[in-house]
């Protein structure tokens, strides 16, 4: 259908020679780049009176608008990959010069399927192994290229799983050109070949992350990268450079094996292996990475827009738009002193010792100007995070690092920790090659050696010792709140106890609670 402004116009791409797509010896292959460094073809303009443009899945799909059908032009005359390429560093390599057409979505005519995996008889199998003497050797030529299947074993825009070397290969077919990437994807353990072509990226069928096949890096997250190998197609036949391919441990000769990985349904796997070759446990630090919102990136600051309040409806009416909202929170309304915070947010508790005293004193410095309290962490007490904060809670871990009366004295408010959301009712360790001489003034133990704390208070065995506890701190100084710290878990009962010891607040800590130490397989 000729387009509505006027007689049809063909653009010429002038890298190209227009019989049979051929390319121009004149033409600079570094041209030829991704669709977001594409050069703009010469031609008219779309305009007013330009064709409408079609669009496929919010993606304009390539070709000219005044070619009558894009999914019926032929592909003829693009030229055979070289067969004598020279070896050239991964990220200089450049994509071979040549017209690619997208053919758009599958059809019922070019329906998606599944890649078959049976063993093909002249590889032995999808799993290629190009040592010397092997059978998959027989293939293999001097230069180090392996026979691993048919270019018509590959449905277009789609991709084929093979494993080089025991490393899954997902090999990805876009029109005549065939990718060679990780089988695997980093971010959640998908099938790459699995997924499908759009565009020069392949898209992961598990969580549609896109990596671009020239290079494996993620459009959407360029901190995932896919691995990216050498492969041409010669006669016909995919072949794969098997030296640029490292060598892996295999699938699991199971059922199902090539979708096995260790993730979420066997947590601690890792450490057992580890653990199990004579490794030291897993000690690390640990926070939160749920999403703030659905737009936000994970690990961003919190915001007021997370909390979920009862709303006001009948019982209550809700505020006007110009009335006046107060931000104050009062901890400890039963104390003589309780802890007034101008806006309802507290720095947590974090150590010296998993913090710099720098990071204490500036997180002191910043919760004084906001009118809000920091807590010193299991760690004692910083003399200069102290004298730098305006309202300061002392907290008492099962460790008693840093616990003397002095500092009980000087503090706003005491909090006493029996759990925490990253190892409930577990202790904690504190290597010793964190253990300098200046944290272990402020902790009082010694220096140069693991720090570890119990799983529970070993002085306190039932809640009326703990409610003794409670007196006492009241006694070294009078009027100040005494807050207790649980782990979200036996809530009903564990707040039970801790109203009729005679806490004046109680705070509780999510799975998503951070620390500077704590076992990883919990």
């Amino acid at each position: 259908m000729p387009s509505v402004g006027g007689p049809r116009r063909r653009r010429v791409d002038p890298g190209v020679d227009d019989a049979g797509g051929v390319p121009h010896p004149d033409r600079d292959p570094r041209l030829d780049r991704g669709r977001r460094g594409r050069r703009r073809r010469p031609g008219p303009r779309r305009g007013r009176g330009a064709q409408p443009s079609r669009h496929r899945a919010g993606r304009v799909a390539r070709g000219d608008d005044d070619r009558p059908d894009v999914a019926a032009q032929p592909r003829g005359g693009q030229p055979p990959l070289p067969t004598d390429r020279l070896r050239t560093p991964r990220d200089q390599r450049l994509p071979v010069p040549g017209r690619l057409i997208d053919p758009g979505p599958p059809t019922r005519d070019r329906p998606v399927s599944h890649v078959s995996r049976e063993r093909p008889p002249d590889t032995g199998g999808n799993e290629v192994n190009p040592q010397p003497g092997s059978p998959a050797d027989l293939g293999r030529d001097a230069s180090g290229w392996v026979d691993v299947c048919a270019l018509e074993d590959i449905a277009d825009r789609r991709g084929k799983a093979v494993v080089v070397r025991g490393t899954d290969v997902a090999l990805m077919r876009d029109g005549d050109r065939v990718h060679a990437v990780g089988g695997t994807c980093p971010h959640r353990g998908g099938q790459i070949a699995d997924g499908r072509v759009v565009d020069g990226e392949v898209i992961c069928p598990l969580h549609l992350w896109d990596f671009d096949l020239r290079t494996g890096i993620s459009v959407f997250n360029p901190a995932d990268r896919l691995p990216h190998f050498d492969a041409r197609v010669r006669d016909g036949r995919v072949e794969i450079d098997a030296d640029s391919v490292p060598a892996g441990p295999g699938r699991p000769d199971v059922y199902l094996g090539p979708w096995v990985r260790r993730g979420a349904t066997d947590r601690g796997m890792d450490l057992v292996h580890h653990l199990a070759e004579g490794g030291n446990p897993y000690v690390e630090s640990m926070g939160s990475t749920r999403l703030q919102s659905d737009s936000a990136p994970m690990g961003s600051h919190p915001s007021l827009d997370d909390l979920v309040f009862l709303p006001a409806q009948l019982a209550r009416l809700p505020l006007l738009d110009d009335e006046p909202v107060a931000t104050s929170v009062r901890l400890g309304t039963r104390a003589a002193r309780p802890l007034d915070l101008a806006v309802p947010l507290v720095v947590s508790h974090m150590s010296f010792g998993a913090l710099s005293a720098e990071a204490k004193v500036a997180l002191a410095t910043g919760a004084a100007a906001a009118g809000t309290a920091i807590g010193s962490g299991e760690g004692g007490m910083l003399p200069e995070e102290r004298a730098a904060a305006g309202l300061y809670v002392l907290e008492m871990a099962s460790g008693y690092f840093g616990w003397t009366e002095d500092a009980v004295a000087a503090a706003d408010a005491v909090e006493i920790k029996i759990g925490q959301g990253a190892k409930p009712g577990l202790g904690g360790v504190l290597p010793a090659a964190k253990v300098t001489e200046r944290i272990a003034e402020v902790r009082g133990i010694e220096a140069g050696v693991d720090s570890h704390s119990p799983s529970r208070f070993p002085d306190i065995g039932s809640p009326a010792a703990l409610a003794e506890r409670l007196e006492r701190i009241r006694s070294i100084n009078p009027g100040i709140p005494i807050g207790i710290k649980i782990a979200a878990g036996r809530v009903d009962d564990d707040v039970a106890v801790a109203v009729d010891v005679g806490a004046d607040y109680l705070v509780v800590d999510g799975f998503g609670g951070g620390t500077g130490a704590a076992p990883v397989h919990v």
